[in-house]
């Protein structure tokens, strides 16, 4: 009994990556001065927010058609300090009233850096907001060698995390540490940049929504599957 329901789930959740389609989308381009604080997303029955989290400033020079802020140095050489100290980017996903959504994968996405910019970021997850999860572990972006610029980083599969299926609200964050000189408290600067060359590129993650039934269907579906069990038990008798 137990295969069949890991061979069932397996197979939910391949049916469920297999046509999952954008649900929102973040456009950078045209964005300047850092981009708009609470940028929201385009979608359909999911509406996102991009937000600096209150903390990560924006000051000094910033790129055109990109969206991030400064992230302080002393800010210190771990994730943990960094996340005390609130250095980090977070996206807010809430399902429309009436649907549940089901998240597969954040797709491929484009950074851009300072020299002084973080060198270390990490993909969070929460489904409450306040505790967070970790995707994956840390992942290295450049040795404070020089800026950069359309830096294409791979998507990540959301397949198989918990709570990430059929839920209304989810919240990731991107937590970014190591830029520069860690003793000096000046900043540098983490973009999500909205362009590769002269080509429009942006942030999106990918899933399915589902209505949630009406009670009415509810118990429609409920008293089917009684009068299912009632017929097949009255076949076993009769064949007793």
């Amino acid at each position: 009994m137990k295969k069949i329901t890991a061979i069932i789930s397996l197979a939910v959740l391949a049916f469920a990556a297999a046509h999952a389609a954008v649900l929102v989308e973040w456009d950078f381009n045209g964005q300047m001065e850092f981009g708009k604080e609470g940028l929201m997303a385009t979608g359909g029955n999911v509406s996102g927010e991009l937000s600096r989290n209150g903390v990560v400033d924006t000051v000094g020079f910033s790129a055109n058609n990109a969206w991030g802020g400064n992230f302080l140095h002393s800010s210190g050489p771990d994730k943990e300090t960094a996340i005390e100290k609130g250095q980090y980017f977070t996206f807010t996903l809430e399902a429309a009233e009436g649907f549940t959504m089901s998240l597969t994968a954040i797709n491929d996405y484009t950074l851009r850096w300072s020299t002084t910019g973080p060198q270390y970021f990490q993909w969070q997850y929460s489904i409450d907001g306040t505790f967070f999860d970790d995707i994956g572990g840390p992942i290295h972006l450049h040795d404070g060698t020089g800026s950069r610029s359309a830096a294409k980083q791979s998507g990540i599969s959301l397949v198989g995390l918990d709570g990430l299926d059929d839920t209304g609200f989810v919240v990731f964050r991107l937590v970014a540490w190591g830029g520069g000189e860690l003793s000096s408290g000046a900043s540098g600067n983490l973009y999500f940049d909205g362009r590769i060359g002269s080509n429009p590129h942006t942030f999106a993650i990918q899933g399915t929504t589902t209505p949630i039934p009406e009670p009415s269907s509810t118990w429609l579906l409920f008293g089917a599957g009684v009068a299912v069990v009632v017929v097949f038990r009255r076949r076993n008798k009769t064949q007793a």
